[in-house]
Parts: C-alpha cells; structure tokens; sequence
C-alpha cells in the first residue's frame, strides 16, 4: 500500500496521516524504550506536524508492520541528504551506476557530514541485512533506489572509519604519476573508491598507511558490536590493510626506502613462489577438498627429487603452515554446520583471525618486507 494511505481503522480509532514510514519503523524496533510519558510526548511531537492523530502511539503499531513492505521516506531522504547534498555524487544518465563519487575530501570534520553519517547509520539499523535490503529496493524495472543506498553505505564507511582512527583518516592523495602516497596520518582510504559503481556492487576499503591493521580490527569489532554480524552481512563491505601497498609496492610513494625492491626480491624466491602455489591449493581446498589432494598430489609427483628439492621442502612447509591455520580457523562452511548461521560464524572467525594478523602488521611497522610472510598467511 503506497505512502498516503488516507485512513485506517485501528481499535476503533482512525489514523488520519499515518507516520512516514522510517518513523514508523524506528518507533515500532524501540516501542519498549524510555517511559510512557515519553512515549506519548513524541508522538505529540509528530501529531504537531500531521504526521499522525492517536492518542498513544500503541494504537497504531498494529496495523505498521503490514502497512508498508519498503521505506520511500527513507529513499527520498537518502537522496536529499546524500546523493543532492553537494557530496559530488552524479549518477550515469542512462544506467543505474555512478558516473562519479564523492571523495568527502573537506566534508570528513563538518557537521553535515556527521548528521548525514548518523542518518544513514539509523537507515542500517533498521536494515541490517544486505540480501533483503536488495530485494527491497530494487524492483525488475529499476535499481535507482539501491543505487543511494550504496551512497548512504559509503558515506557510513566512510565516517565510522573516520571517527574509529581517532579523526585521523584521509582520502589517500596520489602524485602526477598516479602514486597513491603512503600518508603522514597513519591511514587513508583510496577515494573514489575502486571498481565497479553499480546498485548491486559490493564496497571493499583497501586502507593504505602503517596504522592501517589497527583501524582494520576496530572497524571489524564495531559492527560485531553495533550489528552482531560483520560488515559483509550488513552491507556487502570489507575492510582491508596493507593488501594494495605489498601488492603493487612500486604504485606507491613515500614508502619506506627499498621497500618495494626487497618485496619485489622476496616474492622471487623459492620460499615465497611455493607460497602463492599452496594459497593456490587452498582456496581450492574449501570449496573441493578432492581436487585440492589432486593437484597437491600432482605437484609433489612433478617435482624432481633433486632438482626441486627446496621447492619441494618449501612447498610443503607452507602446505603445513595451511593446514595449522585450519585446525585453528576453519576454512570451509561445512565445518560451521552446528551454528545456527553457519556462513554468518565462518565469516566472523576469518574476521577475528585476519584483523589479528594485520593489527601484528602494524604493531611490527606495518611496512618491513619481512612482514610479506605474515600478509601471505592472511585468509
């Protein structure tokens, strides 16, 4: 039933206007909180501004839940803060994608920023699951309604990145070559974000910066502790550290003297070759652990005894190092089919698992080629 319904009869009590329908949902999930009194003040305050007429607000929560199946306040909200509100977002005229996106360079301290922030945070509390949020606000002849949420989730990011660094955070900066510089903050995120801008993309942050492990790990233990759920669940977001700099070491600038040579050597050895072949292995293993014991099997079988007697050792070094890291974390769903959510608690022990390790980059100085090992045993 569309927005403006004109009446509706509630135990025998007529509901003229009912409530948009964010405020109706935000009442109904906190109906229990704070005091009667309380409860009938604000609905005094929305019946001032002909949002509803009740005497308490009880008398209309039972006809909220199958009133309204999507928010169209919440949309036309996002797109007024957000996406119109001088962010720098423009949509492609012809599909539903983001020609451009903001960078929020000078917005980060404002006021506005934080408002919008904590706008678009109530907008996730009260959808909190990105498969149902797709289905909700998507329909077969449009995806312009997903495509400002994906606003609204960036922006979020965004803040809750910023305020978790200690206000330290920056839009990475690049030089007239394209090098993202390494940043004196400790920490940037690369803006405009990478990849596709679709309703339906997924945002992953590659935060760049020797501080970078640590926001990891706390952005990580806020949503477990906000949402119950990591931010993949919520959003279809990552958060990542140290992952672009040990990748494309010579992309950036104002690392650390020879950095980038030393990984660069380092990747050319026997020990860190036989790594990427047993990661290989791996990510085979937890979806096919039959094929994973086939090419195991086969690169054993086609290595010369002697002349790839090193590769094989530091082949099956690594292999072992899989393997401990697989006793601790499970690596595969199948072994999370106790829990009530067996994807949800696979998702939450690899988090748990990865931000130790890149909160031990940061601690060790993030940018020490040595630290490859440690960046190679990540999930």
């Amino acid at each position: 039933m569309p927005l403006g319904v004109e009446t509706a009869l509630i135990n025998n009590e007529v509901c003229d206007e009912l409530y948009p329908i964010s405020v109706l949902r935000d009442i109904t999930e906190n109906q229990l909180e704070g005091s009667s009194a309380d409860n009938y003040d604000a609905i005094e305050d929305l019946q001032k501004n002909r949002m509803c007429r009740i005497s308490t607000k009880f008398n209309c929560l039972s006809c909220v839940h199958f009133l309204f199946s999507r928010t169209d306040a919440d949309i036309n909200q996002t797109k007024e803060r957000i996406v119109d509100g001088g962010y720098g977002f423009v949509k492609d005229p012809k599909e539903d994608k983001w020609k451009t996106q903001s960078t929020f360079k000078g917005f980060l301290e404002k006021q506005q920023f934080q408002t919008d922030a904590e706008y678009a945070l109530k907008f996730f509390e009260r959808n909190p699951d990105w498969e149902t949020t797709k289905t909700k606000f998507r329909t077969k002849d449009s995806c312009t309604d997903l495509l400002y949420v994906t606003a609204a989730r960036y922006l979020l990011v965004t803040h809750i990145l910023y305020e978790l660094s200690g206000y330290k955070l920056v839009p990475c900066a690049t030089t007239v070559d394209e090098k993202i510089v390494n940043p004196d903050s400790g920490v940037c995120y690369p803006a405009p974000p990478y990849g596709s801008a679709t309703c339906t993309s997924d945002y992953d942050v590659g935060l760049v910066g020797k501080n970078s492990g640590y926001l990891t790990k706390n952005f990580n233990e806020y949503f477990q502790k906000k949402f119950k759920k990591p931010s993949e669940l919520v959003f279809d977001t990552n958060v990542y550290a140290f992952t672009l700099e040990f990748a494309m070491p010579f992309n950036f600038d104002k690392l650390p003297p020879y950095f980038a040579e030393e990984v660069v050597q380092n990747e050319q050895t026997i020990h860190f070759k036989m790594q990427e072949l047993a990661s290989a292995y791996f990510k085979v293993f937890k979806y096919n652990p039959d094929f994973f014991n086939i090419l195991k099997t086969a690169a054993e079988e086609a290595m010369d005894p002697t002349a790839a007697s090193k590769s094989k050792t530091e082949l099956n070094k690594w292999l072992g190092t899989s393997r401990t890291m697989n006793a601790k974390v499970k690596m595969r769903i199948e072994d999370f089919q106790n829990f009530p959510d067996p994807g949800k608690q696979l998702r939450v022990d690899h988090n748990a698992e990865y931000q130790r390790r890149v909160k031990e980059m940061s601690e060790k100085g993030g940018y020490k080629p040595d630290l490859l090992g440690i960046c190679a045993q990540n999930f």
